[in-house]
């Protein structure tokens, strides 16, 4: 509000104070402000803090390194294709759309490329044309894989931002789970 009445100095000193309320983490890259946990409904929400904080630096600080730092806590925060609450998930998905508008995150021009051990288990392509539409899951199942340790690689080759999460689910028809 301070910058769109023209008050831009006013509006600086504001996101520069807010850097005394966020929590940085350096080495995974990320940022956020609120709280993750301790109290009750909406007070002090973290992804509704980072949310809003993310839009007022879009704004004001729109070259801060705290931008992609608050953008990747926020993707890591979903809980699968939603934040904890329909509140939480609107504040977040209109905060990274404003991100969107201003980033090259929408052009991509990369290849990645899933290994499993030293085979290749799936490579794709990702471009400004198929962004929305590929395939960009991989699914394996008990069939696919000897037992033991694996190691899953991802790798990526060429221009863009790449964001993934992994989940495993474990079925058995055991009594006794181990």
């Amino acid at each position: 509000t301070l910058h769109k009445i023209g008050k831009t100095e006013e509006a600086r000193i504001v996101c520069e104070n807010l850097t005394d309320q966020m929590e940085l983490d350096r080495e995974n890259g990320t940022c956020r402000f609120g709280r993750t946990a301790g109290y009750y409904r909406w007070y002090n929400d973290a992804v509704e803090a980072t949310s809003e904080a993310l839009k007022a630096y879009l704004v004001v600080e729109p070259k801060s390194e705290l931008i992609p730092m608050m953008v990747k806590w926020l993707a890591g925060s979903r809980r699968g294709a939603h934040w904890k609450s329909t509140m939480d998930t609107a504040h977040a998905i209109l905060a990274m759309c404003d991100y969107l508008k201003g980033s090259k995150e929408l052009a991509p021009d990369m290849t990645v490329t899933v290994k499993i051990g030293d085979r290749v288990t799936k490579s794709i392509r990702v471009t400004k044309q198929n962004v929305f539409t590929l395939d960009n899951t991989l699914t394996l199942r008990g069939a696919d894989l000897a037992s033991g340790n694996h190691v899953v690689s991802i790798e990526k080759t060429g221009t863009g931002n790449l964001y993934y999460s992994g989940a495993l689910t474990v079925f058995t028809r055991e009594e006794d789970v181990k």
